[in-house]
């Protein structure tokens, strides 16, 4: 399911549970792994999309809406391939070698 609404950071958990999804599908990023967890916690099962793969269903102007359609087209491919997501270990790694490089 596709929900077609603007939803603030500070009200997703809340509309999540509201919804209930079995599966999450969202673009891989630092805060995909961050909302991954919690979500994972609560029994859910998350699905990170690598964000090369879902620019190839993105249709039309950039914008939040289409990008959650391009996301949604790609998580129901057969042959997608997810990312895992990480644990807070790996992910608190990989910003101080980012940080560290930038130094």
């Amino acid at each position: 399911m596709l929900v077609s609404r603007k939803v603030s950071r500070a009200k997703l958990v809340e509309t999540v549970n509201e919804i209930a999804p079995e599966k999450i599908a969202m673009e891989a990023c630092a805060s995909a792994h961050h909302w991954g967890r919690g979500f994972t916690r609560d029994g859910r099962r998350v699905r990170l999309i690598n964000p090369r793969f879902v620019k190839l269903f993105v249709r039309g102007s950039k914008n939040d809406a289409v990008d959650a359609e391009a996301i949604y087209e790609a998580a129901t491919r057969p042959t997608m391939r997810f990312v895992p997501v990480k644990s807070n270990e790996p992910a608190g790694l990989a910003v101080a070698a980012s940080h560290r490089e930038s130094v």
